[in-house]
């Protein structure tokens, strides 16, 4: 269907908004028709932006998050949900399901669309919903819909994942990340790990990785700073994101293309007033990825209903796969938080911890001016809600300092000592030749 302008299409999708989103979406899934999950990052940001910027719920953001929402527009889904579930912000589902219908009508073209698809959207609008549906229900119903393509996320592209998540995420919210990817991100790493890490990122062969192999951490951290990467063991945002990626080997991966329409935004919508907006661009740090394409029709024609139990478990959710194909993994690699493997090992670990600190402020380069006041207000943020390495280099030059005064303390109290006695000598030595001088 041809729509004359975008309030025409609004009106349209309109009539699916009190349609319970259980239906609506198993509608799409007995017609075989899902989307990447970078559509469901779309809409989450166009739905939500209103609600975020609007000054009620500003007034009770953090300056932390106040700051972030700078780079609202590279927010992934994972962030979106959990700023709205932690500060209590009520979205319309309405909003949500007319917007999801406005991309789909205007894509329809698109999609293997048929009469019985048709039909079933005509006839859905006798089974509407009375009761306001919330937000986190129609959310969970229509996550079914959604995959995770090739090249992407959590709805962000890996050319500028890296970049995106530093800006936007704070340690706890990122090790939450893992979590849903069936990813438990530790806060260091062994030697094998890293070793795996650094081999996976420049698909090195088996005969590269047993060059170095027998290297020590520090010099695996060098090798790889070399070669253009910079990480540690140690593990900075920058580097979780890395691990992720890793565990998720997702590295060098083909980027899936992005042939859709996305003019269904009214004029109306889109002037919404909102915070300074920070851009972000793909650094030289940044994920590597294939520069092929592929199609989206692969996975979109091999999904099965989910009302077929037995084909759903290896078809119905691609995100479901990810998680079941790393389980494993992480049983057969070394615990995430043991200790070193080498006594020998342990002052190597803490050279490169001041490494990352460069690659921090390389990445920070470009907003100085602006990051300052960003890493005054992450030192207020209790530790056990917000982790950050910087704390554990000053405690230990605190404890260094302590130490050396209290060294030369020691010292010149033992030098007094000493002068005391020495003139205690002299003195009775003077009296006792007095004495029996007479």
């Amino acid at each position: 269907m041809e729509f004359q302008n975008l309030e025409e299409l609004r009106n349209e999708a309109s009539k699916y908004e009190n349609v319970k989103s259980k239906d609506l979406v198993q509608i799409f899934k007995d017609n075989h028709i899902y989307f990447p999950d970078f559509v469901n990052r779309f809409l989450l940001i166009n739905v939500c932006k209103k609600y975020f910027f609007d000054p009620l719920y500003m007034a009770n953001y953090t300056d932390e998050f106040s700051y972030k929402l700078r780079s609202y527009q590279f927010f992934s889904i994972h962030l979106i949900r959990k700023t709205i579930e932690e500060n209590n912000i009520i979205v319309d589902a309405k909003e949500y399901k007319n917007l999801f219908m406005r991309f789909f009508l205007k894509n329809q073209q698109k999609f293997k669309s048929s009469i019985a698809l048709d039909g079933a959207l005509t006839k859905v609008n006798e089974n509407v919903d009375e009761a306001e549906e919330t937000f986190a229900s129609c959310l969970a119903n229509f996550d079914t819909l959604f995959y995770t393509p090739k090249g992407y996320l959590d709805g962000l592209s890996l050319s500028i994942i890296k970049e995106s998540i530093i800006e936007t995420y704070n340690v706890v919210y990122l090790k939450d990340l893992g979590l849903k990817y069936g990813v438990d991100i530790p806060k260091r790493i062994n030697k094998q790990q890293l070793l795996d890490l650094i081999s996976a990122r420049f698909m090195l062969t088996e005969e590269e990785r047993a060059e170095i192999s027998n290297k020590a951490i520090i010099d695996l951290i060098q090798y790889s700073k070399r070669k253009g990467f910079k990480v540690s063991s140690e593990l900075k945002k920058s580097d979780m994101v890395e691990y992720l990626i890793y565990k998720l080997d997702k590295y060098n991966e083909d980027i899936e293309k992005d042939l859709y329409n996305y003019d269904i935004i009214l004029d109306d919508e889109k002037n919404i007033d909102v915070v300074e907006q920070a851009e972000i661009e793909h650094s030289d740090q940044g994920i590597p990825t294939s520069s092929e394409f592929v199609d989206a029709s692969e996975p979109q024609i091999e999904e099965v209903p989910q009302e077929e139990p037995e084909e759903e478990v290896v078809e119905a959710n691609p995100e479901e796969e990810v998680v079941e194909e790393e389980e494993p993994k992480e049983t057969e690699e070394a615990p995430l938080d043991t200790p070193r493997e080498e006594t020998e090992e342990e002052p190597q670990e803490e050279t490169p911890i001041e490494e990352p600190e460069e690659e921090t402020k390389e990445e920070e380069a470009p907003t100085q001016e602006t990051e300052e006041p960003k890493e005054e207000n992450e030192d207020l943020i209790a530790s056990d809600l917000y982790y950050d390495q910087t704390v554990d280099e000053e405690i230990r030059d605190i404890i260094k300092k302590y130490y050396s005064k209290k060294l030369n303390r020691d010292t010149l109290f033992k030098w007094i000592l000493v002068i005391v006695i020495v003139v205690l000598c002299i003195a009775l030595a003077y009296f006792a030749i007095m004495y029996y001088s007479k």
